[in-house]
């Protein structure tokens, strides 16, 4: 399937709206329909080919230009803290060619996997300094998302949906700050290519794309699991377009997709795969003894400005489970749900309420995608009954199956009082739920898109014709399937875990300004302010203006953030003792999860990340290696004053006393450096 096949047939396809027609082909005598054939193929052919030598000097551009603005500043940043393990397993693999053999510790206090260490492998060979450790490879991975969301909008889309598309991505805050960061979440540059490959898979009706869609999948799972919904878009797509299947590719893709998580399975095993289970099934195995790993188990934690008791860090964990009513839950999850659905659009625009507008914008593109799908392919035939619809008949099913789960299984047989633990009984709600609302979701489509059918037929609009309606639906299932997978399943108040649906997010949203408000008949000026406006919306975001803010400042490189002074001043301290040892405190704001890791995962510690720029590139080990990050033994105690201004920023601290023997050094902005007399 080529993106214009049919352009001079059919002018209204998609990526005709907002250019002008092609030129005709000129009448020169006496000629055969072959030869006029020819001539119109050799003029697509050109168009193509221009077009997609203009897309991707785009596709660069807009890359350069992200790049260029997320490493901005990079002297004033220090890794964070998650990525710490990852930059310990990279150097390691350097310096010794240990394998990764896990990353950092989640949300449930499970190990992750390491793909992260292998994408930081390139900036490792090339700089000395950890502050630059993620910039290459995250430089590669946002130009193969760009050069993805460019490929699969003009395949399906057009020309003018993919330019705009590629804009709203690529300058959009998400898009800014991914092309700079490795932040172990679910990536977008795995999600794009699983798609364009299932694309093709159906497209081309050839097996060997299922197995290349498969291998990415498997692959980006191994630099975070957050993109397991993902993998639920290809047995969709089979249901719908029965394309082929070959054990012999999928066999392949397996082989690589094994040998890339051999190092993390090989370590699960021992743990008896705990890790993964944790992470699939929402299962929090976090320790509740974690201070039995501190120097000072007692050690008192508390918020600042709160006079209340200490905090008490036991485990959140539920020792037993008592499910909310009907109705209740219905409330809460509704509740979620909304709240969940404006994640990725809240902060695309700083002004309020943009973001719900353009949340109700990708909705009712994503809508009329699948109902013009339902309404071209079906307007020809005779409607049937509603009971020999596979698709309400697969949605009757799902509901049924969850309701009898529900009140069969779950609530008479399994309950609490068979001795579930809390994580099962949570796995079995979770699968009651995907059925149940599910099956309403399809039935919800279907009822849409029988409304928007009547009422496109009466103002006489014909969104596409057939065959391009049966195509785009691989991206209305490409989207809509994992991101209602996650609106049921992810937490509320993460909004990094929905981060990766954005470019296909943005796709529809450039879809519905070159696409369906041509075929709504809105006048071309219209279309060009609405698509400019979008484009001034998402250039007007703080993450972009503070980095051109900052560059305008300070230089493109930035000035070297306080911490790392006070690295360089207790470094050129220790160098002038002759000494690569010291035990080295931080009295610092931070998050509970800092110290309380330290019980599954050694290398997490308050200030590990100051450690880290200690090791690397001076060589300067902390004796120190308390989880709380202090100790009565410290030589130098480095005092953070006041926390960051940012709402997000930690406010919870250790309260001790800093010891009379510590003599007072120098301050490098919210840090004072002490040292023991």
């Amino acid at each position: 399937m080529e993106p214009y096949d049919s352009t001079l047939r059919h002018l209204d396809e998609p990526g005709m709206a907002m250019r002008s027609e092609p030129p005709a082909v000129a009448d020169v005598g006496p000629c055969h329909s072959q030869c006029r054939s020819n001539t119109a193929q050799e003029l697509i052919a050109r168009i193509r080919d221009r077009e997609l030598v203009c897309g991707i000097t785009l596709v660069l551009l807009v890359a350069t230009l992200g790049v260029l603005l997320t490493v901005q500043g990079w002297r004033a940043r220090t890794p964070a803290h998650d990525l710490v393990p990852h930059i310990h397993n990279v150097r390691n693999l350097v310096a010794t060619g240990t394998l990764p053999i896990h990353g950092d510790t989640g949300s449930y206090g499970s190990y992750k996997p390491p793909g992260t260490a292998w994408l930081m492998l390139p900036s490792t060979l090339l700089f000395s300094d950890p502050r630059l450790s993620e910039y290459v490879g995250t430089a590669f991975l946002h130009l193969a998302t760009l050069m993805g969301i460019f490929l699969l909008a003009y395949r399906y889309l057009g020309f003018w949906c993919a330019c705009l598309a590629l804009l709203i991505y690529g300058l959009s805050s998400t898009g800014i700050f991914l092309a700079g960061s490795l932040w172990p979440n679910g990536r977008p540059d795995f999600y794009i290519w699983i798609v364009y490959f299932a694309s093709l898979w159906v497209a081309r009706n050839e097996a060997k794309y299922l197995a290349m869609a498969a291998a990415v999948w498997g692959i980006g799972m191994n630099v975070d699991m957050a993109i397991l919904p993902a993998i639920f878009i290809l047995p969709a797509l089979w249901l719908v377009y029965h394309p082929p299947i070959r054990l012999k590719p999928l066999f392949v893709a397996g082989a690589l997709v094994l040998l890339v998580w051999f190092p993390y399975l090989r370590f699960e095993i021992e743990r008896g795969f705990a890790d993964i289970k944790s992470q699939v099934f929402f299962h929090n195995i976090f320790p509740a003894n974690f201070r039995e790993a501190w120097c000072d188990p007692g050690i008192p934690l508390r918020e600042l400005g709160s006079t209340s008791n200490p905090i008490a860090l036991g485990s959140d964990l539920p020792q037993s489970y008592q499910g909310p009513n009907l109705a209740q839950a219905a409330l809460v999850l509704t509740n979620q749900i909304g709240g969940k659905l404006t994640y990725n659009f809240q902060d695309a625009a700083p002004f309020p309420g943009v973001g719900v507008a353009l949340l109700v914008i990708a909705l009712f593109s994503l809508l009329l995608s699948l109902t013009s799908s339902t309404l071209v392919a079906g307007a020809m035939a005779s409607p049937q009954p509603f009971w020999k619809d596979w698709t309400i008949r697969l949605a009757l099913t799902m509901i049924l199956i969850g309701v009898l789960a529900n009140e069969f299984v779950i609530a008479r047989v399994l309950g609490i009082e068979g001795g579930l633990e809390f994580s099962t009984i949570r796995s079995l709600r979770t699968i009651e739920k995907l059925l149940i609302l599910g099956g309403a979701c399809i039935l919800a489509a279907k009822w849409a898109a029988a409304v928007a059918d009547r009422l496109l037929r009466r103002a006489g609009i014909r969104l596409q014709n057939g065959e391009h309606a049966n195509q785009v639906r691989v991206l209305v299932l490409s989207l809509a399937i994992p991101w209602f997978i996650l609106l049921l399943v992810a937490e509320s108040g993460k909004p990094e875990r929905f981060w990766w649906l954005w470019p296909l997010q943005a796709i529809f949203l450039a879809a519905f300004i070159t696409w369906i408000l041509p075929r709504l008949r809105i006048s071309r000026p219209i279309i060009w302010i609405s698509a400019i406006s979008v484009l001034m919306l998402v250039l007007w975001n703080p993450f972009l203006l503070s980095r051109v803010n900052d560059w305008r400042q300070a230089g493109w490189a930035g000035m070297d953030a306080p911490a790392v002074q006070v690295v360089n001043y207790v470094t050129n301290e220790l160098e002038a003792e002759g000494r690569k040892r010291a035990a080295i405190g931080y009295h610092f704001f931070i998050y509970q999860f800092m110290a309380a890791s330290n019980i599954t995962n050694p290398q997490y510690k308050v200030g590990n990340d100051f450690d880290l720029l200690f090791k690397y590139p001076y060589g300067i080990s902390n004796m120190d290696q308390c989880a709380e990050g202090l100790s009565p033994s410290d030589e130098y105690r480095i005092v953070q004053t006041k926390p960051r201004d940012e709402s997000w920023a930690p406010r919870l601290y250790f309260d001790v006393p800093l010891d009379a023997d510590f003599t007072l050094l120098r301050q490098f902005g919210p840090y004072q450096v002490f040292k023991r007399q």
